[in-house]
């Protein structure tokens, strides 16, 4: 299922000394609309609104409509606290209850599970819809505020409502301190090398090379690479994973906003197995831009389904007035051959669904009798063909 995500992202602000939330607002003439004309609007709210607003609640939500002004769906506003518990999310160890969920339409859609925390134990699956927590339902709020209520539980337990196929259940839980696996490595049947990356974050720069070095030393002939579910992350770590598969290669070119471009290119020492790469709806932003590359230069057979299709780079900026952060869709991302995935997705050399009642689960959670992509990869690696 192709989830319409929410990304979290950030947007820049000048040096605005009063600020307030004014997305809605239609002034009679917006070129007049001043850092004078905000301090005014500071001025009346501080002396007649009827309630006692801290000044820092009213900068905070200045900040946020900036950013929602933007129409940018991956565009967002971080204070400080904010924005370490999200660096401390893509570290791979974080306190909570281990999964990751976004907003589709208007529902809260579990994306990933991880294998071993609190969540993955109650028995949460990837494609529920979280409803409620201690019962009180979370329609209307953001996606921080969820997190934060849920982090905010300490040791205490609580219960969440979800939603599955239709029917309502509940769970009861308590956070803990969970570690994210991002590379994961085994061998298969016929010398075939199987390495999921489940994000471009933390530490699949070195964790990468490792499982190639562990499969080198297997005596591996081919590999599969799982990027199904891996929703992108950061451009340097993606990069590391790209220098172990294309060989002096260009990888992709970013547009900027500013009329600039940056190209990537992979240094030397690659490996040549043949390769199949496994995607599916979910496969999404530096996943895509990998996969694009490989299918590009005819490096490896693409197997599953169609991506997501965001070919958009977001650049984070701190604020050193306010201690807050921004990030921001900066430019566009294009494959070597100049195509534009956003809002189009990659399709796959050979599409190849997922059984009803797997689909949508992470690849982890998959058993090998039922998972009929990672069946056609094997196939297609040991010479079944390209049907």
């Amino acid at each position: 299922m192709k989830h319409s995500l929410r990304r979290f992202a950030l947007c820049g602000l000048t040096a605005v000394v009063f600020a307030f939330a004014l997305y809605g607002c239609s002034p009679a003439r917006t070129g007049d609309f001043s850092g004078k004309a905000l301090s005014q609007l500071q001025s009346f709210i501080n002396q007649y609104y009827y309630e006692d607003i801290p000044n820092d609640e009213l900068y905070i939500g200045a900040a946020r409509g900036m950013v929602e002004a933007l129409g940018d769906d991956y565009a967002q506003y971080f204070t400080a606290e904010e924005y370490a518990a999200s660096q401390q999310v893509k570290s791979g160890k974080y306190k909570g209850i281990g999964v990751t969920f976004a907003l589709e339409e208007e529902n809260y859609v579990v994306l990933k599970v991880t294998e071993g925390g609190p969540a993955y134990r109650a028995g949460i699956k990837v494609g529920d819809f979280i409803i409620s927590v201690n019962g009180e339902p979370v329609s209307g709020k953001s996606l921080t505020d969820i997190s934060d209520i849920i982090k905010n539980m300490g040791d205490v337990e609580f219960t969440m409502g979800l939603e599955r196929d239709g029917a309502e259940y509940e769970v009861t839980m308590v956070t803990e301190e969970v570690k994210t696996q991002r590379v994961r490595y085994e061998m298969l049947d016929n010398n075939i090398a199987y390495i999921q990356l489940t994000a471009f974050y933390s530490d699949c720069s070195t964790a990468f090379p490792m499982a190639i070095d562990q499969a080198k030393k297997d005596g591996v002939v081919a590999l599969v690479l799982d990027l199904r579910g891996n929703l992108g992350g950061d451009l340097n770590e993606m990069m590391a994973v790209a220098d172990e598969l294309l060989e002096s290669k260009l990888v992709l070119t970013i547009k900027n906003g500013d009329g600039t471009e940056d190209t990537h290119t992979t240094g030397s020492g690659a490996v040549d197995w043949p390769m199949a790469v496994l995607v599916n709806g979910n496969s999404a932003s530096a996943s895509e831009a990998l996969t694009g590359a490989l299918q590009d230069y005819g490096r490896a057979t693409v197997i599953g389904e169609k991506t997501f299709g965001k070919g958009i780079v977001q650049t984070t900026y701190h604020l050193s007035e306010s201690d807050g952060w921004i990030k921001m869709t900066t430019g566009a991302y294009f494959t070597p051959n100049g195509r534009s995935i956003h809002g189009v997705g990659l399709e796959p050399d050979i599409n190849v669904s997922l059984p009803e009642g797997v689909d949508g689960s992470a690849p982890e959670y998959i058993e090998y009798s039922q998972d009929t992509q990672l069946q056609k990869a094997v196939e297609v690696l040991t010479g079944g063909g390209k049907d």
